[in-house]
């Protein structure tokens, strides 16, 4: 192609450059190279990691950070932290504030009673803490009398044995039988008042056969007794009676 420029060199007619396949091809003097250096030829460039991935490692290096550094602060305060003393978490008494910002904690006075109660000091009532006062104990009952029975109460006695059972006395009297039927520690008798001892009357000596198991019969006697009800009982003729049973208590022969 000629050019408008009349000072060029003319080099007649050419054909349009075609450049051979294959590398190192020579480029004619007339071929020109663009100067724009967006259209040079540029190698291309190694991808690049997402951005994303790496924001990640980030956030976590800083967290993990984070974490690790309040573990540690955790770890320094309960090994150098100051710790409660056991007298401290455990009073409830109030503490009194002493001169020299000194503070003192009063005796804690107590008391402890035979049933082994705890309380304050002046709280207990007769000796016992509030609420471990044990119940009153019955007196004993008195020991037994064994006074000689009157004519009066030997007539009650005779009437109604049973309605006098546990009363006690001394009784006068004689063995009337004590034999296989009435048993070693049983016998019966003539009883009653010293003045008048002649009502059918059964002894029993089961409280200790040995002081009944001697008497024999006509053999007369003083006893201490307990009413033990009425008792019947089938005579040698074979019928029935009714009479007085008394608890010998100790028994003497008269």
């Amino acid at each position: 192609m000629a050019s408008d420029d009349p000072s060029a060199p003319s080099y007649g007619d050419q054909p349009p450059y075609m450049p051979r396949p294959g590398a190192g091809a020579q480029r004619p003097p007339w071929a020109t190279v663009p100067t724009d250096p967006a259209q040079q030829f540029q190698a291309p460039q190694p991808p690049r990691p997402p951005k994303k991935r790496r924001a990640l490692r980030v956030t976590l290096l800083v967290v993990g950070s984070i974490v690790g550094l309040f573990i540690v602060l955790a770890v320094i305060v309960a090994v150098l932290g100051p710790k409660a003393t056991p007298a401290a978490s455990q009073s409830s008494m109030p503490v009194t504030h002493a001169p020299g910002n000194a503070t003192t904690t009063p005796p804690l006075n107590t008391f402890t009673d035979p049933a082994g109660g705890v309380c304050f000091a002046g709280s207990e009532t007769d000796g016992y803490c509030p609420g471990d006062s044990p119940s009153p104990t019955p007196p004993p009952p008195p020991p037994p009398t064994y006074n000689p029975v009157t004519d009066s109460q030997w007539q009650l006695i005779q009437e109604n044995p049973d309605g006098y059972v546990g009363q006690t006395f001394t009784v006068t009297g004689t063995v009337t039988q004590h034999d296989a039927n009435t048993g070693a520690d049983e016998f019966r008798a003539d009883a009653g008042p010293a003045d008048n001892p002649n009502t059918n009357t059964i002894f029993d000596g089961s409280n200790d056969g040995s002081q009944v198991a001697p008497l024999q019969v006509g053999q007369s006697f003083t006893a201490e007794v307990s009413v033990e009800g009425s008792i019947t009982y089938t005579t040698t003729l074979g019928g029935s009676d009714t009479a007085p049973e008394l608890l010998v208590v100790s028994i003497t022969q008269t």
